[in-house]
């Protein structure tokens, strides 16, 4: 499958990604394919729709692979300017994922197109989060204090993400427009659901990081984040 063979590429043609700590990229995204798995069956077949659970497995396992792909490809960051690295990252995010969808739904349908008007603006609004949880935590980086001030900004974000996926929907399907009430309504319930499950599957990534020195190095290089404090170790 192609997230497969783009995850695979990018762990083995960069110089900077042959190292064996490379391969711990693994360990989230098995974790998050995993729970996902284990979710399923402890909700059993009559929780959700068949449909629903595919639309969901597609967005989740979408989102997860562009996430790593990211994450591998976030090497070299010390020689870019900030405005270069965030662009370079949201263009892996976005680009991986698109290009995931419709491998994990084993073909392009009209859904492709709704899943893509969701996606995009997601990862945009979870780029954004990212700089300013960065903000926020004055370029230090402390992992727990880090992924606390990233969970309500991903949720906030993913707010205005979805009204503009809205849009998009809008613009793709020829729907008549809704009301600006209920697509504001739409956006503060689905806002933090959709940010939710994004700061779900960046988690295990993000634990990674905490754990693992050499994806902690690589991540404050990448964000510009000095080290933490000897005494927070």
């Amino acid at each position: 499958m192609l997230p497969w063979l783009i995850l695979a590429l990018a762990l083995l043609l960069p110089k900077a990604n042959h190292h064996a700590k490379t391969w711990l990229i693994v360990l989230p995204v098995a974790a998050i394919f995993g729970l996902w798995k284990i979710s399923l069956w402890a909700m059993g077949q009559n929780m959700m729709p068949s449909s629903t659970t595919l639309q969901f497995e597609v967005l989740i396992f979408s989102l997860c692979t562009g996430t790593a792909v990211t994450w591998l490809g976030s090497h070299g960051g010390a020689t870019q300017g900030g405005i270069v690295r965030f662009f370079r990252a949201l263009g892996m995010l976005v680009v991986v994922s698109s290009l995931s969808i419709p491998c994990f739904q084993s073909r392009v349908s009209e859904e492709t197109s709704l899943f893509l008007a969701i996606v995009v603006p997601l990862q945009i609004a979870f780029a954004i989060s990212m700089v300013c949880t960065r903000r926020l935590c004055k370029q230090t980086y402390r992992p727990v204090a880090f992924s606390l001030r990233l969970l309500p900004s991903t949720i906030i974000l993913c707010m205005p993400g979805i009204f503009i996926a809205q849009l998009i929907m809008m613009a793709v399907t020829n729907q008549p427009s809704f009301e600006l009430l209920e697509m504001l309504l739409i956006s503060l319930i689905s806002g933090p659901i959709f940010g939710g499950i994004l700061s779900m599957i960046n988690l295990p990534f993000l634990i990674l990081a905490a754990r693992s020195p050499f994806y902690r190095e690589r991540f404050q290089i990448f964000m510009n984040l000095k080290p933490r404090n000897p005494e927070d170790e």
